[in-house]
């Protein structure tokens, strides 16, 4: 679908309020990072106990894909984004008012149902909206403005949170969320006028169970789902639950300091992303970038864990950069599940890519969290456990087994050169 030269402008607005919600929804999943004692403090928990914070959020995140890539693709984005927005500023709402553990956990439950429809739900109107052309790129580009949110987690939130307490910082988050709901609701529309709609929409509960009917049988989405989830978990126990807390026992630095530096991580996805979305689109080839983020990726986080002690500030920054930058190269999974099903299931490809993602991002801080318990030399101090140097050096050694074992997958991925491989 060529969108018309005098749509563009709306087009452009639109995709920027998606992205902007995409945004929003990065900023919620690093927020727990920066107050992670405080919230130790507050609910009486260990690390399991934090872990299973990002946990729940995640496992919403991750089951709402599959029905929310349906939904979307029958009835469209716009009422489903409002509703997501909606549900993601309750959430934080109901988060911050919380004051038992449980309260906090149903709560991040709601705020990752509401997250799940932010990238998807941007993909599929970038998809309505502009050509097929530009998919990889602008899928690239939305991955950078997320990582720029998960990046103002510390640039606005970390000194917000030292002005205010941070369940009043949290309701600010909440509040914004409601009216980036708001905005969505009076400006996105599903389509471009003039839009053959039949072409990218399920008309019938038929149509969609054939979808998911043959993605489900599809052993190649399979094999690039759970390439995907492999790839996109470490950025997530890194830079959004334990990463911040490792750099400051490992380094003594402070919270805000680590923070910095951890953010980088995002900087580094944020400048991938897009190029490595125009790379593959040039090339007209998915995998090369996939298989130089997977060996990348294994390098890179290995040199983290093994000289972490050896390594100054400044030359984690640079390999936590690498990093981020390097695992942006799994973008091209997301053109390449889509480009495996017919293009009126798009949403439920994309759905079940980042459903896969999501459980990564759910258990892999939770499996961090047991071997920091289960190594714990029962050493307290301010009423929360203290978990020594080696502690997290062992529990880290968990993210270079997922691009271990994402690498032995991808031989048996099919390449699509681009292109649909099923156009009915």
């Amino acid at each position: 679908m060529e969108s018309p030269r005098k749509h563009l402008p709306l087009a452009c607005l639109i995709f920027a309020l998606g992205a902007s919600f995409y945004f929003y929804e990065f900023l919620l999943q690093v927020a727990p990072n920066l107050i992670v004692p405080q919230l130790m403090r507050a609910f009486a928990t260990s690390a399991t106990g934090f872990g299973s914070l990002t946990t729940f959020y995640f496992i919403a995140y991750a089951f709402m894909q599959l029905p929310g890539g349906a939904l979307l693709d029958r009835y469209g984005p716009r009422y489903l984004l409002t509703i997501s927005a909606t549900l993601c500023g309750a959430g934080t709402l109901l988060f911050s008012l919380s004051q038992y553990l449980l309260v906090a956990q149903i709560a991040r439950f709601l705020t990752g149902s509401g997250s799940a429809f932010a990238f998807i739900g941007t993909l599929v109107l970038v998809a309505r909206w502009f050509p097929r052309r530009y998919f990889a790129f602008l899928s690239g580009l939305t991955i950078t403005i997320g990582m720029l949110g998960a990046v103002s987690g510390v640039t606005f939130l970390e000194p917000l949170r030292q002005h205010l307490h941070w369940r009043q910082m949290l309701m600010v988050v909440g509040v914004a969320g409601l009216l980036l709901a708001f905005l969505i609701y009076c400006i996105v529309r599903d389509f471009a006028p003039g839009t053959n709609t039949s072409k990218h929409k399920t008309r019938n509960i038929q149509e969609i169970r054939e979808g998911f009917a043959h993605l489900l049988s599809s052993k190649d989405s399979w094999l690039v789902a759970i390439f995907g989830g492999l790839m996109f978990s470490p950025t997530v126990a890194l830079g959004a639950s334990w990463g911040i807390n490792y750099l400051v026992q490992i380094y003594g630095v402070t919270r805000l300091q680590a923070g910095e530096v951890i953010s980088l991580i995002f900087i580094g996805w944020a400048v991938g992303s897009p190029v490595v979305g125009a790379v593959s689109d040039r090339m007209k080839r998915r995998k090369p970038t996939m298989y130089i983020a997977a060996v990348a990726g294994l390098a890179i986080s290995f040199l983290i864990i093994v000289l972490g002690t050896y390594l100054n500030l400044i030359a984690l920054a640079g390999l936590l950069f690498l990093f981020g930058f390097c695992c942006s190269g799994f973008i091209s999974a997301f053109a390449l599940i889509r480009e495996l099903q017919a293009p009126r299931h798009s949403g439920v490809a994309l759905g079940f890519m980042n459903m896969m993602n999501s459980l990564g991002g759910a258990f892999l801080p939770l499996v961090i969290g047991l071997i920091l318990d289960l190594n714990w030399s029962g050493k307290s101090a301010n009423m929360l456990r203290v978990y020594s140097a080696h502690n997290y050096q062992i529990a880290m050694l968990s993210l270079p087994v997922c691009f271990v074992v994402a690498l032995l997958i991808l031989p048996f991925i099919k390449e699509t050169y681009a292109s649909f491989q099923h156009n009915a």
